[in-house]
């Protein structure tokens, strides 16, 4: 082969070179980005799923602190349904999620995160069941079942009680 037919290599500029190597880098910093973002998250303290601890202040009410609080819940999504911005079916939603959140600290049965069925299996949580599933209609049906003030109504008679 004649020397004059010998073709040189192509040269690529060197720009590209910085652009393969950012591409690299991109592709690494979106897994990290990724891995972060599906992590599950860290559990809060408030979310725990012990029951809160007996009072020994001199009330004979081992639960009052907690019943106080959820019935304080309660009385703000009623105010807040007064003031208007919440409609009949985010009550319900509202006073369900509440509920739950009583019956955690309560019972230490993780209700936040059961299904009512789940929930109705616990015979510590009875009471709480059974108001849940009075909600249930009315928070995922269009046609209220319940109006939002007996649905408040109740929630309070629940808390109170138990």
């Amino acid at each position: 082969m004649p020397a004059d037919e010998i073709i040189a290599p192509v040269t690529y500029p060197l720009w590209l070179f910085f652009v393969a190597i950012a591409l690299v880098a991109l592709v690494i910093v979106g897994w990290i980005v990724l891995a972060r973002l599906t992590r599950a998250p860290r559990q809060s303290p408030i979310q725990s799923h012990t029951p809160a601890a007996p009072v020994s202040d001199g009330n004979p009410d081992r639960w009052h602190r907690a019943r106080a609080q959820a019935l304080e819940n309660i009385d703000a999504i009623a105010t807040q349904f007064a003031a208007g911005s919440l409609t009949e079916r985010d009550v319900h939603q509202e006073l369900a999620a509440a509920v739950r959140v009583f019956t955690v600290a309560r019972t230490g049965v993780p209700a936040e995160t059961m299904t009512l069925s789940e929930l109705q299996g616990h015979d510590a949580a009875k009471p709480a069941a059974a108001l849940i599933s009075e909600l249930y209609g009315p928070e995922f049906s269009v046609e209220y079942q319940m109006p939002a003030s007996r649905a408040l109504e109740r929630a309070r008679e629940v808390v109170a009680r138990w």
